[in-house]
């Protein structure tokens, strides 16, 4: 990746490694394509995240994190449910 992981090439507000995760172009400004989504369920009771994953590489790790003030730089892993309903992978790399 040109100019490392933590660059942003082409100014779309991702980084290289970013991009690389999710399956975009650092050259390309191609972020609605690649920007993960975030919502509340139907009934309010849950939060969910979904973006795509690469299958290609099993280097990357895809880890969702908490923080009950997001001040105190205290992030956790705790008290996560994480479920898979569909599949979002990235495999026609």
């Amino acid at each position: 990746m040109a100019a490392g992981s933590n660059y942003d090439a082409d100014s779309d507000g991702i980084s290289n490694l970013q991009e690389y995760a999710l399956g975009g172009n650092p050259t390309v400004s191609d972020r609605a394509a690649i920007e993960p989504t975030l919502g509340l369920s139907s009934d309010q009771s849950n939060f969910y995240y979904t973006h795509k994953e690469r299958t290609d590489d099993k280097g990357l790790l895809y880890t969702m994190e908490t923080s009950s003030d997001q001040v105190s730089n205290a992030w956790s892993v705790n008290s996560i449910s994480v479920s898979q309903t569909e599949n979002p992978s990235i495999s026609d790399f």
